[in-house]
């Protein structure tokens, strides 16, 4: 797994989207990281995951972030009370289904729209150095890719760099974030959790997957974006013996080719695998917009 080397604040934000019935996931976020770890603010940002005719699915979340609670990886935050990150401890993961009311907001077992502290959807949980991890379970048709359409970010101007011809380059965080995935058809018992965590256990969260976001100062993002394959094929289908299960994860890359250090005679960064994450503060990655086709 990647670690984080950071002291900084990094900020995903994106528009909360209605719910309407078409192939699209969209991921909306914010996350302040700031550089004391344990007096994180964040603010609410979700994602939602929506369907069309022909393919119906539901969405589950690996529990990753819990109340005062010292057993889970990730720090613990004294403004909300919470540790986060995700689970690594011994023993069967534990996925929690993502339940909505008619109007597309997330609700507990009571039926009450649940706050955006407590919203599983809510990717600002993240911490630097972790992931969040959920499972797409289709119940009616057949899932065949999992794509990136679109997506937009926010630069900073007096956050820059230089490139070999000495020119002036606004450093992005598309290049210190992952996003990654993996769909299995997984034995089906009378118990749909049970299934995804063994789907997790034995073959997800063991498996060695490519990174699809993949830009970097070397390689930057293309204008206008262009999609991209998160889970390029999958085979197989649902049946009575098995389940299709799609899982996917978004991180905070630790490799040391993600640092720069900060030249305080210029104000400039400079690539450096001594320095860390400190550039990517107050920059921000939006409109993160998923296809199910």
């Amino acid at each position: 797994m990647f670690e984080k080397k950071i002291n900084t604040r990094l900020k995903i934000v994106a528009a909360t989207a209605t719910v309407i019935f078409t192939l699209a996931t969209v991921f909306t976020s914010t996350i302040a990281w700031f550089s004391t770890k344990t007096s994180v603010n964040v603010s609410g940002g979700t994602f939602t995951v929506k369907n069309a005719s022909g393919l119906q699915y539901d969405l589950y979340y690996l529990d990753h972030f819990v109340v005062n609670e010292s057993n889970k990886d990730g720090n613990f935050n004294t403004v909300v009370s919470k540790h986060s990150g995700y689970e690594v401890a011994a023993g069967t993961p534990v996925f929690n289904k993502v339940n909505y009311n008619d109007e597309g907001q997330v609700i507990d077992n009571e039926q009450n729209v649940v706050s955006d502290d407590l919203n599983p959807t809510n990717i600002s949980h993240l911490w630097p150095a972790h992931k969040l991890t959920y499972a797409i379970v289709v119940t009616s048709g057949d899932l065949n890719r999992f794509t990136l359409e679109s997506w937009d970010e926010e630069t900073d101007e007096d956050t820059k760099t230089k490139d070999n011809l000495d020119n002036d380059v606004l450093i992005s965080l598309s290049w210190a974030i992952n996003l990654y995935g993996a769909a299995y058809n997984v034995t089906k018992t009378n118990d749909v959790t049970a299934d995804i965590a063994s789907g997790f256990a034995t073959s997800y969260s063991g498996a060695t997957l490519n990174d699809t976001f993949t830009y970097s100062q070397a390689s930057p993002a293309p204008q206008p974006r262009q999609a991209i394959n998160v889970v390029n094929s999958v085979s197989g289908a649902s049946s009575d013996a098995t389940r299709q299960i799609l899982y996917f994860s978004i991180e905070f890359d630790d490799s040391s080719d993600t640092y720069y250090e900060l030249d305080t005679n210029d104000s400039y960064y400079t690539k450096s695998v001594d320095g860390n994450s400190n550039c990517y503060e107050n920059l921000i990655l939006k409109d993160l917009v998923f296809m199910l086709l």
